[in-house]
């Protein structure tokens, strides 16, 4: 009895673990969500935002560079021999110890604008980085979108080609009775036999697009490539713009003010012309300010606390008469000075203002001033560039969206053409006036032009989400 109690709670125990994993695997992922994970995985976007830290930084520093700087000293000296004590500023033969103790600040008062436009030109090479990390997060969710599509594309196509599939055995099943009635010779049943096993290399086929386009998402969103992935599908994707009524200049001009791309490149120009303002700064004179705050400390250093007169007798001949005469000495009487009062007493204090005037610095200003302004002639032609990228690809997206609209139209209208051929051919092959060859060459070809169907509705799809992230606008379906 207890064998059997722990033989069916491991195969309760099983199959809540089977249906747990089960449950896991079944999660599905909404485009929103595969965008979310790409742009918090991605190295890529890790990098950048890195650049935009460091431009951060470096704007920081600019912004401090205004500020006076200070910083303290201090030193520890052994004196041997002959030397200058520097509480006495008295030569000393003995040997001593000696500290000295100090605090200095400086500020810039005038460097040729050289820390204002720093300042600017940081902040705008930051607004840049910004730019271009959002050019890249922008990139990768088009990229993002662009692969979950081609999941749904082969997904569509798997169910339509069960579909006919089922559609094939079905249309089999008839004929095996006509046949087993006589009403059809058994040969008929080869053509439709050939025809399911094409409906069944169909699916094959679309399900290694799904599975490849499945590992190129997982790569994106950086996810076990062993695991199995699903997308949510959308109920009814629905398309908001409609490219004939969009003009080339009306979406050049959009793409214009979103692109950040463009807005990176402007930023970068704009700092290229605060280069050579800074480049022509060192040109310029270098006015400062400057103090210190001095003391020191010798272990030989004394205090005076009193004098102590001492009288001398001397004996001195006055007309050849002796006498003796005291002279009055005085001596100081000392004391070891402290660490404190030394350094109370020795404290001096020193301000100053510098003026320096460059004459001559072996060219480096003048090519300094050369480079900067070749650097706004590229970061110009960069600009440029952009502009007209962007304006090749909106041309090429608009037409493109244009045609696909056109192409899926065609299709639509090829699919309700074939399918009626189609149905017709059925009520014909039952009435026996078409042959089994005839009926699945239709079907074949009412195939043929579902696939097709689908092919350029997401062709058109697409395209207009190609479009829509030229105009701005955020990618849904």
């Amino acid at each position: 009895m207890k064998t059997s109690f722990s033989y069916s709670y491991l195969l309760i125990l099983a199959f809540c673990c089977i249906s747990f994993s089960s449950l896991e695997a079944q999660e599905k992922y909404t485009l929103d969500q595969c965008i979310k994970l790409a742009l918090e995985n991605s190295v890529a976007l890790k990098k950048a935002g890195s650049t935009v830290a460091f431009a951060t930084l470096n704007e920081e520093q600019a912004i401090a560079n205004r500020n006076p700087n200070l910083s303290g000293n201090s030193g520890l000296n052994f004196n041997f021999g002959r030397s200058i004590d520097p509480t006495t500023n008295s030569f000393n033969n003995e040997t001593f110890i000696s500290n000295s103790y100090g605090v200095s600040s400086g500020m810039v008062l005038y460097q040729g604008g050289f820390i204002k436009n720093s300042i600017k030109q940081a902040k705008i090479d930051r607004l840049a980085a910004e730019s271009n990390l959002s050019q890249s997060e922008a990139d990768l969710a088009l990229q993002v979108a662009t692969i979950y599509l081609n999941m749904l594309f082969a997904e569509e196509n798997i169910k339509n080609a069960e579909n006919l599939l089922t559609q094939s055995k079905d249309q089999l099943v008839l004929i095996n009775k006509l046949v087993s009635a006589g009403a059809r010779p058994k040969n008929e049943t080869l053509d439709v036999e050939a025809q399911i096993a094409s409906n069944e290399q169909n699916i094959i086929g679309f399900e290694n697009i799904r599975q490849n386009a499945g590992l190129q998402l997982k790569q994106l969103l950086r996810i076990n490539q062993d695991s199995d992935i699903e997308i949510s599908t959308p109920e009814g994707i629905t398309i908001d713009t409609d490219p004939d009524i969009i003009t080339m200049e009306e979406a050049y001009q959009s793409a214009l003010k979103t692109q950040p791309s463009l807005r990176a490149a402007l930023l970068n120009e704009e700092s290229a012309e605060y280069g050579i303002k800074i480049a022509k700064s060192s040109l310029m004179p270098t006015l400062s300010i400057g103090g210190a705050l001095q003391s020191n400390y010798s272990n030989r250093g004394i205090n005076i606390i009193g004098i102590d007169t001492v009288v001398n007798n001397q004996t001195v001949f006055i007309n050849g008469v002796p006498a003796d005469i005291g002279l009055p000495s005085a001596n100081f009487l000392t004391e070891n000075a402290g660490w404190f009062d030394q350094f109370n007493d020795n404290i001096s204090l020193g301000l100053g203002v510098n003026l320096s005037v460059p004459i001559y610095n072996n060219k480096r200003g003048k090519i300094g001033i050369e480079r900067a302004e070749l650097n706004r002639i590229n970061a110009r032609l960069d600009s440029e560039q952009i502009r007209q990228n962007i304006q090749l690809a909106v041309s090429q997206a608009l037409n493109d969206a244009r045609s696909a609209k056109r192409a899926l139209e065609a299709a639509e209208k090829t699919v309700e053409a074939r399918k009626a051929t189609y149905e017709n051919a059925q009520k014909r092959y039952e009435a026996g006036v078409l042959n089994s060859f005839d009926l699945t060459t239709s079907q074949a070809q009412f195939e043929s032009a579902a696939i097709t169907a689908i092919r350029e509705k997401y062709n058109y799809l697409f395209s207009v989400k190609i479009l829509e992230f030229y105009l701005g606008k955020p990618l849904k379906f």
